[in-house]
């Protein structure tokens, strides 16, 4: 049982980790190859809404993503075999887990229709991913987790939310474990419908950018 309660433990933290910064750099990265090779501007002449665009490029880039963590499951079902977990802590797991993933993606998504170069693109959604836990967990030490803001951004923290459910326990002085995760899954799901929806009304208005717009501007005020 103590053997696969800490194999559990170390995969759901690995996984957490590599999905959250696979889904970032896949949905920017798919994003900013349409930029590098002219084809966003294609995709936009077309009659698809920013609603369709934005979804679609968000949830093919997260596919990959939602495979390695379907994947998952039956590795974490025979691990339960072993003893040591239960079925909630896998459930919550990978409930948050994924509200993770989409949360990540969404913002990489918003900063590649938001960036034109690459690297640019790459690296502030990197640092953006860093910077939302180091913030979120940041909070949480200076103002206590007692206090209003403190409780939102414990919620906001995956990491937290995560170690809550692998050890239950902790967080209880009566004994009685409550596995549950809830308040942590809808609050990361809120923040990926946020940047979804703020991605979807400011598209059209990022691109094309304000360099293809000048360089068409010049070309059609060039004399035949």
């Amino acid at each position: 049982a103590t053997y696969g309660n800490l194999v559990f433990g170390v995969l759901a933290l690995l996984q957490l980790t590599l999905g959250m910064f696979f889904a970032t750099l896949f949905t920017a990265a798919n994003i900013a190859q349409e930029k590098d090779r002219r084809t966003l501007i294609l995709l936009l002449m077309t009659d698809m809404r920013s609603r369709e665009l934005a979804y679609g490029k968000l949830l093919a880039s997260w596919l990959v993503v939602g495979v390695l963590v379907a994947t998952s499951v039956p590795a974490f079902c025979a691990l339960r075999l072993l003893g040591g977990i239960t079925w909630a802590q896998v459930f919550w797991t990978e409930a948050i887990i994924v509200s993770t993933t989409l949360a990540a993606g969404a913002w990489g998504c918003l900063v590649a229709f938001w960036r034109e170069k690459t690297f640019q693109t790459l690296a502030i959604s990197v640092i953006g991913v860093v910077l939302f836990v180091a913030v979120a967990e940041g909070l949480v030490v200076l103002l206590g987790a007692d206090s209003t803001i403190g409780t939102w951004a414990a919620y906001a923290s995956p990491y937290r939310a995560l170690l809550s459910v692998l050890n239950p326990l902790s967080a209880t002085s009566s004994g009685v474990a409550q596995v549950s995760a809830i308040e942590a899954v809808c609050v990361l799901l809120a923040l990926a419908a946020g940047l979804s929806l703020f991605t979807v009304a400011r598209l059209r208005i990022w691109n094309p950018s304000q360099s293809l717009r000048q360089s068409a501007m010049e070309e059609a005020t060039v004399p035949a």
